[in-house]
């Protein structure tokens, strides 16, 4: 969105170096945006455990970015767990014909 609404911003790719501060346009828009979608995934799961102290936090999708290396507090990360159920059906109802 960075890039589509605003005439001289460059698209910046997720993939790259992430430093703790931006030392150029690029770097800081990657260090700005994922560091701050890391933030906000850190923030909202400490609000939900202070009210459901054993809440278990599962990381899907195959969009993610690797935020389970940084984050400890998710349980399962698996960017490929809806294809995998998804053809245990399909094994499943094959199986049963």
């Amino acid at each position: 969105a960075l890039h589509e609404f605003t005439a001289r911003l460059p698209l910046v790719d997720a993939d790259g170096e992430v430093p703790g501060m931006g030392y150029d346009t690029e770097t800081a828009i990657r260090a700005g945006v994922l560091r701050g979608m890391k933030y906000e995934i850190e923030g909202y799961i400490k609000s939900l455990r202070a009210k459901y102290p054993s809440l278990q936090v599962f990381l899907t999708g195959g969009d993610r970015i690797n935020f389970d290396e940084g984050i400890k507090s998710i349980t399962l990360s698996d960017k490929y767990i809806v294809p995998r159920g998804l053809n245990k059906i399909l094994d499943y109802n094959y199986d049963k014909k």
